[in-house]
């Protein structure tokens, strides 16, 4: 076996590596809000503590803990406590995610600095920017690792890496299940393409046959055992992604039924996950489509200051323009491109600014500008475009569907679609050098800077958001001594509301049993993380109050039913105010549905379910 010699980009990358890693030691003790982060392991949790899936829990998310359930229980032996659990599970994110990034450099390698920037790109964008594991980020890298895969077996046609595919898949799925489809499609694809080879390939074998009748050779006919219709759409490949499937199935069962699901629970309560206020496409399918696509329309009108129509200009010039291939014409795509883009991330940061924009629109500019360079490429780049940039397109629309962000939901998932891209822009600049002799030397290096400006743009805002997302303002921290988010630096004057707050959840601890439910309505999901008695609950996502679904849920669950409920008056998403009228409405309809004794706490009410 020969030994990699060392070269350049070796050196860059481990540069840039150092750079982004140090990012993450600065976010890892910064704080990024006191609700998903924390919600992300109460399932794995709750199943430790001997609740089960469907039965238990309803929140559509809940097969992700399979994946989950080993780092909680991992922590839980060492810690004894869930005490620092949200830091240590953001260590774990981002050594998954640095050795993710090094994987992509790794397989791109001999592409030099364009793998470089390739893997920062990635590198430089998180789910939500939340440095930490959970359905979004998982879905995300396992995305990443199956366009790997694709890509690899072009190269080493290997049994084993059509399994590792197709179970890498249906881990994607698992952690989103909208994306099954994709496999539907591909059984669609499987069946139309061996029926058009197979006639295709008869055809050619009858006219061989006849021609040699009559050369009167006595050569035997052509065989008829090779698919003419590529490597993923053969009948082997079809056989060796459903067994890597099915292996992720099996695995998902036996999580089921490990921690205490049952077929008749699973029946009996599934319609249940789907009956949430926050996922009405499952409720109602057609409103809901058509609220994601007013979505899309809303959250692009936001970020381009009404001029949403911008691109299609672009688009249709270049698709009508038959010289769109000559130098000058490129170069005139390509710094319209760039405006654009440019254009679009201003828009981003004012509607950041303003509070009506998400920091995960940053990956849509370069999705735009790489996009172009496809299409004026004369030599595209299929294998990347197909392995890469279709998945992720097909991902962030199943993202998309199965979420409640908006556009906020693909943002991480187009990033992936950028790794494609980064080769897009390099595969245009090399074609403008080497095969275009009328490309002048001063419009290639005006395209150059504009491609390199277009990169360097996405890199540097990736980079300034993920920070931001946890430094939001330069107010001194205070560390958090205990609880879910012990070693985490939080703003003097939310260190006060969380302070109160663990003060309120000790005092139900000290008049509760062991075994009592315990209910708590509030956003701040770490509660449950904390409170470590039964969960009372559905779930601990609680964003929106529901009281017939609660109702519902103590019905067909009366060991559910809460000894303690929790109803907390700080608002997370209000700047973490405090709003006891709120509150105290919550508590009115508690006390219809249960005979209850009041009491106000510092950061809440308590009530108490008198039997």
């Amino acid at each position: 076996m020969t030994k990699r010699k060392m070269q350049i980009s070796d050196f860059l990358f481990l540069f840039a590596l150092l750079g982004c890693v140090g990012l993450f030691v600065l976010c890892l003790h910064g704080f990024a809000g006191f609700v998903d982060e924390s919600f992300y392991p109460t399932i794995a949790l709750r199943l430790i503590n001997g609740d089960s899936l469907v039965k238990d829990e309803w929140h559509l998310s809940q097969f992700s803990s399979l994946f989950l359930y080993l780092p909680v229980r991992l922590w839980l032996a060492v810690k004894g406590s869930t005490d620092g659990m949200v830091f240590f599970l953001r260590c774990v994110y981002a050594g998954i995610h640095t050795a993710c990034a090094t994987g992509i450099y790794l397989f791109f390698r001999k592409h030099g600095i364009w793998a470089v920037l390739a893997a920062v790109l990635f590198c430089t964008q998180t789910p939500m920017q939340i440095i930490n594991l959970s359905y979004n980020s998982l879905f995300a890298l396992f995305l990443i690792a199956g366009c790997l895969l694709l890509l690899t077996i072009h190269e080493k046609q290997k049994p084993i890496l059509y399994i590792l595919t197709g179970l890498v898949y249906a881990c994607a799925c698992v952690c989103n299940p909208l994306f099954c489809a994709v496999f539907a499609v591909y059984c669609i694809a499987c069946l139309i393409l061996r029926y058009r080879s197979c006639d295709f390939h008869k055809q050619n074998i009858l006219l061989a046959n006849k021609k040699r009748r009559k050369e009167n050779k006595k050569e035997r006919p052509l065989p008829q055992n090779k698919p003419a219709h590529g490597i993923f759409f053969s009948k082997k490949a079809f056989l060796l992604f459903a067994i890597g499937i099915a292996i992720t199935a099996v695995m998902c069962l036996v999580f089921f039924f490990v921690t205490g699901g049952t077929l008749s629970d699973f029946l009996q309560n599934f319609k249940h996950l789907l009956t949430d206020t926050e996922h009405g496409i499952f409720r109602f399918p057609l409103e809901g489509l058509w609220d994601k696509i007013k979505s899309v329309a809303i959250a692009f009108n936001t970020i381009s200051f009404g001029l949403f129509f911008l691109p299609i200009p672009l688009l249709v010039a270049l698709i009508a323009d038959k010289k769109r291939k000559n130098a000058s014409h490129i170069t005139i795509y390509l710094v319209v491109s760039l405006v654009f883009a440019v254009f679009y991330t201003a828009g981003v940061a004012v509607a950041v600014m303003s509070g009506e924009g998400d920091i995960h629109f940053f990956s849509l500019p370069f999705y735009l500008l790489s996009s172009v360079c496809y299409i004026l490429t004369s030599n595209k780049n299929k294998k990347l475009f197909y392995g890469i940039w279709v998945p992720s397109a097909i991902g962030a629309l199943a993202q998309h569907m199965a979420s409640n962000l908006a556009l906020m939901a693909i943002g991480w998932v187009l990033a992936i679609g950028n790794i494609a891209g980064v080769f897009f822009v390099r595969d245009l600049l090399k074609e403008l050098q080497s095969e275009r002799k009328d490309c002048k030397k001063v419009l290639r290096r005006i395209i150059c800077i504009t491609l390199c400006c277009g990169l360097g743009l996405q890199i540097a805002f990736q980079s300034i958001s993920l920070f931001f997302r946890y430094y939001p303002d330069k107010e001194e921290k205070q560390m958090i001594e205990n609880g879910p988010y012990e070693n985490l630096y939080i703003d003097k004057r939310y260190y006060g509301t969380y302070k109160q707050s663990l003060a309120d959840l000790d005092k139900i601890k000290t008049i509760s049993n062991e075994n009592d439910p315990i209910l708590i309505l509030s956003d701040m999901t770490w509660l449950y993380l904390y409170i470590d008695r039964p969960f009372g609950s559905y779930s601990a996502w609680q964003l929106s109050f529901e009281p017939k679904r609660l109702r519902t849920y103590y019905e067909l669950n009366p060991e559910k039913t809460p000894k303690y409920i929790y109803i907390s008056a700080v608002i997370p998403r209000s700047n973490y105010g405090v709003s006891f009228k709120d509150a105290e409405f919550r508590a009115d309809v508690m006390k219809e549905m249960f005979r209850c004794k009041e009491e106000k706490l510092s950061r809440g009410i308590l009530l108490t379910v008198i039997e």
